[in-house]
């Protein structure tokens, strides 16, 4: 894959308020392999779910994704990311932190099925997990 064909993703990422890191937060990859991905240095196979999850982040289609790295076409058509007005977190991340002893934070971006979310607030409000 070509260094120019990469590019255009760090740059789209950066418009939507996310960082390499968050990608690989996202991807559940090595920050390096990542910078290597975007930069066009490292040749891999993008598998599906994470092409879902960088199309999200990027604010496009999957259709989209690919044509703008060339997958199955001859041509490389980029897309259009547009910013977004305040940074969010990835799709599908947890920040755990411990405000003090005997306390757990939790911060939460994730979709949920209706029935997922429904149980997640009642644990919530109860501080309580069912059996």
């Amino acid at each position: 894959m070509d260094r120019a064909k990469h590019e255009w993703i760090g740059e789209g990422l950066q418009r939507r308020g996310y960082r390499q890191k968050d990608l690989a937060v996202a991807w559940g990859a090595q920050q390096a392999s990542v910078s290597r991905f975007i930069s066009g240095e490292e040749l891999q196979d993008l598998q599906l779910s994470k092409a879902v999850t960088l199309a999200r982040m990027l604010g496009i289609s999957v259709d989209e994704l690919a044509k703008g790295l060339g997958i199955g076409t001859t041509t490389t058509i980029e897309p259009q990311i547009e910013s977004l007005q305040a940074p969010s977190m990835p799709l599908g991340t947890v920040n755990i932190s411990s405000p003090r002893p005997g306390v757990t934070r939790l911060e939460m971006r994730k979709d949920f099925s209706v029935q997922a979310a429904q149980k997640i607030l009642e644990a919530i409000a109860t501080d309580h997990i069912p059996d």
